[in-house]
């Protein structure tokens, strides 16, 4: 789950869909953690004060994950056999057409990787892929 955050900056190499699958998990629980925590604080304090403290952690977690996210994409990206480069039109995408830009994401981010080497490197889970499921 955390791997990526292991690897920060690292937008060299390939990442396979398990590695993005995972890290998204993992995103999604923190997020709900914080929200959980700010209805808990809501009740128990003003929910004004609640609200700022959610949105700070919010924040914050989105600071601390944006470049691990950004370079998960890239090596994403690697792994299919396409530059890293594209990140940039699909966030851009993301800004202006939202949820289409965002359901393309999430549909090529599980297109399976390239299963031989490629000029990013090697394949993420070996080239016999059946193992991978078994």
């Amino acid at each position: 789950m955390v791997l990526p955050l292991r690897r920060y900056a690292e937008f060299t190499g390939r990442s396979g869909r398990r590695e993005f699958w995972w890290y998204s998990l993992f995103l999604a629980l923190a997020y709900t953690a914080i929200l959980l925590l700010g209805a808990g604080l809501a009740t128990a304090f003003e929910s004004g004060r609640a609200a700022g403290i959610t949105a700070l952690a919010s924040f914050a977690l989105f600071l601390g994950t944006f470049i691990p996210g950004l370079a998960l994409t890239v090596r994403r990206f690697h792994d299919l056999g396409v530059s890293g480069h594209m990140t940039w039109l699909v966030y851009g995408g993301m800004i202006f057409f939202s949820i289409l830009a965002w359901f393309a994401y999430l549909v090529v981010m599980a297109l399976p990787g390239k299963p031989v080497f490629n000029s990013y490197g090697p394949p993420v889970y070996g080239e016999d892929l059946a193992g991978v499921f078994t």
